[in-house]
């Protein structure tokens, strides 16, 4: 089958955006009956690391032709860049400290730690090395894994932009067969250094939560996403029945891996079966962490490649709800915990009192995700469009 054309609007992707992102919210809720497992919020981090890096190196790949020179080049994706992410991530992070800084001076309290969380790890959000943050809180001998609630998931985002400052080069001074080495050569080197820096990370630490968090955030050990998103763009086009075949094998393996590793460490430390599938540590307890992103990141890459090469492969994606939120899913992702904390802390714990847990989480768990729905299809369309139609202004200069 031939690849879709570069310009071709992606349906099923932004549907696969919008449902994915709606696990991340779930998990980051911490309910006892509405979670997800840990998995299925990693395979959603994976597949965005990945269809990040396709999309881009395609639009990339066309604008090597447009723009001869390396500064035009270089600019053009910069500008674009830069309009979508930094309004969003840097106004988020203002607006989260004018509040903390009110509350601070009203109500003499750090409002959710951010004070205390900016002053230490501040330059770290601000320069987008947030995802090194648990491996310099190792290095240092530091477990009290002290963080704002309101500012852990934008360690993902920094690891973007780190792909975003090789990405250009890399496209611009490499050929297709390059890259297609390159790529291949980082998808086998990658588990390699997650195997000896997990052996290491065991050797100078105990904290199991610490260790997973570094595994799954640091782009020393997971960067080799964004090079099966690349590989994704420079291969010729894959026999589709195969892909498929790939996916669902890998998608049971995931699931088995799940429910061994579950049983091991329920067994181990005696921790409950239902309890240890949403937890952060799960990887570091017994090791999986030097072996499952090989999964994660091959399921990905199957799947996104179904999504971008086929019309319909996933009906359940062509929900117009669905692609119509993936739209603006960038945005609920960075303002999802303003709305979890509140969720959490008053509207779940005052509704338990009056009924049972599960139905409190589950009026908790439809408020909250229609509230971030709403606000970030706002925010969308009233403020982050104005920056993203100011590119065609900045680009007539290049």
């Amino acid at each position: 089958m031939e690849r879709k054309n570069e310009n071709k609007y992606f349906e099923q992707f932004d549907g696969a955006r919008g449902l994915l992102a709606f696990s991340i919210f779930i998990l980051h809720l911490h309910f006892t009956y509405i979670k997800v497992p840990s998995t299925l919020a990693n395979f959603t981090l994976h597949s965005f690391f990945v269809a990040s890096a396709y999309l881009i190196t395609t639009i990339l790949l066309r604008d090597k032709q447009k723009y001869v020179a390396f500064g035009s080049f270089f600019k053009q994706f910069y500008i674009k860049r830069i309009l979508r992410i930094f309004p969003v991530y840097f106004g988020y992070i203002f607006v989260v400290l004018v509040l903390a800084i009110l509350h601070k001076m009203i109500l003499r309290h750090d409002l959710a730690g951010v004070l205390t969380e900016f002053k230490q790890y501040g330059y770290m959000l601000m320069t987008f090395t947030y995802n090194f943050k648990d491996l310099y809180c190792i290095t240092q001998g530091d477990n009290s894994i002290a963080s704002s609630n309101l500012f852990p998931h934008l360690w993902s985002i920094s690891m973007e932009e780190q792909f975003y400052i090789i990405i250009p080069f890399l496209i611009y001074f490499l050929s297709l067969k390059s890259l297609r080495i390159l790529s291949i050569c980082c998808i086998l080197l990658f588990p390699i250094i997650r195997i000896v820096g997990y052996e290491w990370l065991k050797s100078i630490s105990d904290n199991n939560l610490l260790i997973g968090f570094t595994m799954i955030r640091s782009s020393v050990f997971q960067f080799d996403a964004f090079f099966y998103g690349i590989l994704m763009a420079v291969l010729p086009p894959l026999n589709l029945k195969q892909i498929r075949r790939l996916f669902y094998l890998s998608v049971g393996l995931l699931i088995f891996q799940d429910i061994v590793n579950v049983l091991m460490i329920q067994s181990e430390y005696n921790i409950p079966a239902f309890e240890m599938i949403s937890r952060y540590d799960i990887y570091a307890m017994n090791g999986a962490a030097r072996y499952i992103d090989v999964l994660l990141n091959i399921s990905c890459f199957a799947f996104l490649y179904l999504v971008f090469n086929t019309q319909n492969e996933f009906p359940l994606l062509l929900n117009n709800r669905l692609v119509e939120y993936g739209k603006f899913s960038f945005g609920s992702y960075v303002y999802q915990y303003i709305f979890i904390l509140p969720s959490y802390y008053l509207l779940f714990k005052t509704l338990e009192i009056y009924l049972p847990v599960f139905v409190a989480e589950l009026i908790s768990a439809i408020i909250c995700l229609v509230c971030i729905i709403q606000f970030s299809k706002w925010s969308y369309y009233r403020f982050e469009l104005k920056f993203i139609k100011m590119k065609d202004y900045f680009l007539k200069k290049i």
